[in-house]
């Protein structure tokens, strides 16, 4: 016995879910995926009616890259390295951090006046009409007004009807100010032009639009976020430029103007080298052409005051001697001066600044070292722009600089100071030769000396007039770093909002709402629903009673049913819907069990109707399997044994004097047995009477024990209606008269924990001949009649609606 208790004791807690039960549960509340997909769907229809639809564009470019001579690699730039003209190479992701920087992009939204944006409704959201508005609003005032919205309408082409603005956050509402296009406003105080755009249209006349004006800083910060920029291979230098905007012309012309400016920026970047080298050279030929001024002046004022003949026919076999001497004077001059201009503009400029590069006048090296010193001179200036000071990055290319600029200087007097030991070494040559002309006259020594200087001025003037011509042709040939792969272009299918994914989801969300909500509600529930749920139990099983008013299928079930009085009579004589069958079948189960022993006895069967709680539905059970076995001929007694209640007794009017009045003395036998109300042949009633004080001291009473006992040779069956067990010891007192105790378990409301107590009382028979009736089952919810295959069977169409017109 005890093992039996403790498997039916698992089998009762264990948490149990029916696949077939719960998609029987979901098919009879199809009505919840209805009305959930509803609200889905129609959230989806309004969150794609507010959606602003997003399209895309893209284009790719190639970003050139450039080797240390200057040439191009894609192969069709001019090679000017033999000019001296140096390039710098690109860094690929910082020309793509540039692209997208805000600073190109105000630029780009001044040239297209992309900060003036007008809308009109579409549906429950606004749509931009890029271009075709007909007309625009220019402010007037001195200080240029930020932000304003101004909404207006055109009739007619040129008149103009403004209905309210919102000008730097202040709300003017019903201006209904009437104007034409060309005239002037005054809104607020501020003063506004009606101007007719160059593609104004009449495709928007007689529609409300709204203009809206802000800085461009503001317009290029939105514009700027909707930017990407990608590098798909590491093995180009190709990217791809994408914009998303809500209007696909907006978007291409945003992307051609964007590269525009980049390209124009990046040649006024790379021309400052070229720029910085051009004033150095005028400054250093204005100097130099007053200094060779001033030795022709000296040279012919000497000539002409000393008669001095020819110098080369006077020295001309010095000339011959010391040629070579000269010659070399005449260069290592030049480069030392040059290298002395270099020196001077290294320490005066500042770390900003860019140096002269000239390749011919100084060594490989210097040259070399000054080009470097310009590219780190430009990264950091360029990133500047973005940052400040305390950038690591410009605080590395500061590093570089100085070391740069210590490496510069280093060389550059390394180098003075190895032109001027050639210098002195020639200079010596020059001395020696001129010994040997001790004879001449002094004055031809003079003069010769005036003449070396002029001829050293005058090269040193003719190399800067080619630096000059060679840098202007740098500027003139310099290259675009980028070439247009694809044109700006994109598809005329938004990417936003995504339709067909909405829907989506909306569907899953809608069907899977109700699904979880039935899913916890099953596994969650731990009340007695049908059959299965008290399977574990050895108790006998009576039968199961659908609820007697159930809920209607679908949208039906909003509709509230009035006058529905849950202790009704539902049997009725010729009706064959599912609580009348119900009750013929629990009639016939009661005829069964223990039918030998009453044929035997030749006595009736005194059935006590009885629960756990209140609520169960006994009073209903009572009158209505009294009324189904009164309709099969048999005499039925229902008696109202509920002392402290008398819900039966309320049903047929509280009929007196009762049981309680016969207890007591004060009624007889025939005084308390009334007629049943509907006029049921063979049905009688025992109301309770008098309400007593003392119930289960009046039910241990012998005199219930005869009165029963001469009912049972007048009546075929005996009905009590007790009331609940262990709330009170009424149905345990009166359970000695009894011949079955039928216990009621209402689907819905009795606990599953319950199950236990109802099997020890059958274990212990406490309560004679126990069974179980499973009342209240909705015959559509997939615990009830439906799935044994009642509806199939032929009794669908007699439901509720059934009742009503048989009653």
């Amino acid at each position: 016995m005890q093992d039996k208790q403790q498997n039916i004791d698992k089998k009762s807690s264990a948490v149990n879910f029916d696949i077939k039960n719960y998609l029987s549960l979901v098919l009879s509340k199809w009505y919840w995926f209805v009305i959930s997909l509803a609200v889905t769907f129609s959230c989806a229809w309004i969150k794609i009616a507010m959606t602003t639809p997003m399209y895309t564009s893209s284009m790719a470019v190639l970003i050139k890259d450039e080797d240390s001579k200057g040439s191009l690699n894609d192969g069709g730039s001019v090679d000017l390295s033999a000019l001296g003209i140096t390039q710098t190479y690109n860094n690929l992701f910082n020309e793509m951090r540039i692209i997208k920087s805000p600073l190109l992009m105000v630029e780009v939204v001044e040239r297209l006046g992309l900060n003036d944006v007008c809308y009109v409704d579409r549906g429950l959201r606004k749509e931009e009409i890029y271009r075709k508005s007909p007309l625009a609003f220019k402010s007037l005032d001195s200080v240029s007004v930020v932000n304003y919205t101004i909404k207006f309408n055109v009739t007619d082409g040129k008149n103009v009807e403004v209905k309210s603005a919102r000008i730097d956050g202040v709300e003017y509402k019903k201006e209904n100010i009437s104007a034409q296009i060309g005239d002037t406003i005054s809104i607020g105080g501020y003063e506004f032009a009606l101007m007719k755009p160059e593609w104004g249209t009449s495709a928007y006349n007689n529609i409300d639009i709204e203009f809206t004006h802000m800085s461009p800083k503001s317009m290029a910060g939105i514009l700027s976020s909707g930017v990407e920029t990608y590098h798909g291979n590491d093995n180009s230098s190709i990217i791809d430029i994408k914009i998303t905007n809500p209007v696909i012309g907006k978007a291409n012309d945003v992307l051609r103007t964007l590269l525009d400016v980049y390209e124009e920026n990046w040649i006024k970047d790379k021309n400052q080298v070229a720029i910085a080298t051009s004033q150095f050279i005028e400054d250093r030929l204005n100097v130099i052409a007053n200094e060779l001024g001033e030795v022709e002046s000296d040279i012919s004022s000497y000539k002409s005051q000393h008669l001095m003949p020819s110098i080369e026919a006077a020295t001309q076999k010095f000339l011959s001697q010391s040629s070579s001497a000269e010659n070399a004077i005449y260069e290592l001059t030049n480069q030392i001066a040059l290298a002395e201009m270099i020196k001077r503009e290294l320490i005066a400029g500042g770390f900003d600044r860019l140096l002269p590069v000239i390749s011919d006048g100084v060594t490989a090296n210097i040259g070399s070292l000054l080009s470097q010193y310009n590219q780190i001179v430009l990264e950091r200036n360029r990133l500047l722009e973005t940052s400040s000071e305390k950038n690591p990055l410009v605080k590395d290319k500061m590093a570089v600089l100085q070391t740069l600029r210590g490496n510069i200087l280093a060389s550059i007097n390394s180098s003075i100071t190895s032109l001027r030991t050639q210098l002195s070494a020639a200079q010596r040559q020059i001395s020696v030769s001129s010994g040997k002309l001790a004879e001449n006259p002094g004055q031809a020594k003079y003069l010769m000396n005036i003449e070396r200087q002029q001829k050293v001025k005058e090269s040193l003037f003719l190399f800067l007039l080619q630096k000059r011509e060679e840098n202007e042709l740098s500027q003139a040939f310099t290259a675009y770093n980028t070439r247009l792969i694809s044109e700006p272009g994109g598809s005329y299918v938004p990417i936003t909002p995504q339709k067909s994914k909405i829907w989506g989801y909306a569907l899953i969300i809608g069907l899977a709402i109700p699904l979880l909500i039935l899913y916890m509600r099953e596994i969650l529930d731990t009340k007695v629903r049908g059959k299965r749920d008290i399977e574990s139990l050895t108790i006998p099983y009576i039968g199961e009673i659908p609820t007697a008013y159930p809920k209607p299928r679908g949208f039906a079930r909003l509709k509230r049913r009035k006058n529905d009085d849950k202790r009704a009579i539902v049997v009725q004589p010729q009706s064959r819907d599912a609580i009348n069958e119900a009750f013929r079948v629990f009639r016939t189960n009661i005829e069964f069990i223990g039918n030998s022993e009453v044929s035997a006895a030749g006595k009736a069967k005194v059935i006590a109707i009885t629960s756990s709680n209140p609520g169960s539905g006994k009073t209903f059970v009572s009158m209505n399997l009294s009324k189904v076995l009164a309709i099969k001929g048999l005499k039925v007694l229902v008696i109202d044994m509920d002392l402290r209640k008398g819900s039966l007794s309320s049903y047929f009017g509280k009929p007196k004097p009762g049981i309680t009045d016969y207890i007591v003395g004060k009624a007889s036998e025939s005084d308390i047995i009334k007629q049943a109300m509907d006029g049921t042949s063979g049905l009688d009633v025992i109301g309770i009477g008098t309400m007593p004080p003392n119930p289960a001291e009046l039910l241990s009473s012998d005199k219930l024990d005869n009165l029963l006992a001469d009912f049972k040779t007048r009546y075929d069956y005996i009905i009590l209606d007790c009331p609940p067990v262990e709330i009170v010891t009424d149905a345990l007192v009166i359970n000695r008269l009894v011949d079955l105790t039928v216990f009621i378990i209402r689907s819905g409301k009795f606990d599953k924990d319950q199950l236990e107590i109802i099997q020890e009382y059958y274990d212990t028979n406490r309560y004679h001949n126990l069974a179980i009736l499973l009342n209240g089952t909705d015959i559509y919810s997939g615990y009830g009649y439906h799935r044994y295959g009642y509806h199939r069977y032929g009794y669908r169409k007699y439901g509720y609606e059934g009742y009503i017109s048989s009653k």
